[in-house]
């Protein structure tokens, strides 16, 4: 079974990750292996946090890591920064970021920038990887 929507809103994992929880009754499916790619990864670890129960294993494609909200803004200024510095990206798992942000920005933001041009190619073809290419250029050089 594959599904998509459009965004929601901020928020939005939480909400599709309990639509996918109906869905899952409405299919009469107990446990399931959840994939998600970009931001179905997001919804899919947001069913596993908040319907454990529902998922006997997860697989996430081209995402970010997934922080429950009262985490994220611990963790948010650090990957602010990194995205400010890489120009692209989505993040970094909080403790690699927050252990020495001066010493790992640098090599944090080019792994990340290089990381955006192959996801752009991913989910928008040719024409995506090459504007994620040319950002990551500018900013890198």
């Amino acid at each position: 079974m594959a599904t998509a929507s459009r965004w929601r809103g901020p928020g939005a994992s939480r909400r599709h990750a309990d639509d996918l929880a109906l869905l899952l009754d409405a299919e009469g499916l107990e446990r399931v292996t959840v994939v998600g790619m970009s931001m179905g990864g997001f919804v899919a670890m947001a069913l596993a946090e908040r319907h454990p129960q529902r998922v006997e294993s997860l697989v996430g494609d081209a995402t970010d890591v997934y922080f429950g909200e009262p985490d994220w803004a611990r963790v948010s200024q650090p990957i602010r920064f990194l995205r400010a510095e890489s120009g692209v990206g989505r993040g970094t798992p909080p403790a690699y970021a927050a252990a020495d942000l001066e010493r790992f920005a640098p090599a944090t933001a080019r792994t990340v920038a290089l990381d955006g041009v192959d996801h752009a190619a991913s989910i928008m073809g040719p024409r995506g990887a090459t504007a994620a290419a040319e950002l990551v250029r500018e900013t890198l050089a």
